[in-house]
């Protein structure tokens, strides 16, 4: 007897038991939904002139990553000023409001760290500096794209005095900012592809 009921109480545990562990996660996969659909749904709310100047930008920006590559300190120089302008002369106008405010927000971190790029002259302080703007642009990138060109986002676990360093490219073959031409002038991979629209 004492048996029969200490089954039936197992039983019931586990049936308690599966039920609580179906229903999380029934609740993380529409959390899950809930975390994409605001992306899939801003993206398309995007007007294309707004993702046009956004890629005329992050060509600038590859100009800028290219000039690092060369240890070219006064191209790079140019390049972040290039790219301050291009970022400023961005049309927000047509911008759903509650994206314009993501945008302002994204906008002002950019402007901060492009401040530190354009105020640096000597190249290694210039790569120093680019870290931290090429985190803030990729996030823009992978927000408000995709661009008029895919975009790969590479790391390179060396930069930063083995701290590690991400940063743009138009092109596949990495080509590495950060050490420039040299022993480690193709240290790094592809960490993310952002596809063109």
């Amino acid at each position: 007897m004492y048996k029969l009921i200490f089954s039936l109480l197992l039983f019931v545990f586990f049936l308690f038991s599966a039920c609580g562990s179906n229903s999380d996660s029934h609740e993380h996969a529409d959390n899950q939904r809930t975390e994409h659909s605001p992306r899939e749904t801003a993206s398309t709310n995007i007007p294309a002139k707004f993702r046009s100047q956004l890629s005329n930008a992050v060509s600038v920006y590859f100009q800028l990553k290219d000039a690092l590559v060369t240890a070219d300190s006064k191209l790079a120089l140019e390049k972040a000023g290039a790219l301050k302008t291009a970022l400023s002369n961005i049309d927000m106008g047509e911008l759903p409001s509650d994206l314009l405010e993501h945008w302002k927000e994204n906008l002002s971190d950019l402007q901060d760290k492009i401040a530190a790029q354009v105020s640096q002259s000597d190249i290694e302080a210039q790569r120093a500096a680019f870290s931290p703007l090429s985190e803030s642009l990729a996030h823009c990138v992978e927000e408000f794209g995709p661009l008029d060109m895919t975009v790969y986002v590479q790391h390179c676990p060396m930069a930063n005095d083995n701290a590690g360093g991400d940063w743009l490219s138009d092109k596949k073959e990495v080509f590495n900012p950060y050490f420039g031409e040299g022993m480690m002038y193709n240290c790094g991979s592809v960490k993310k592809t952002f596809a063109q629209k």
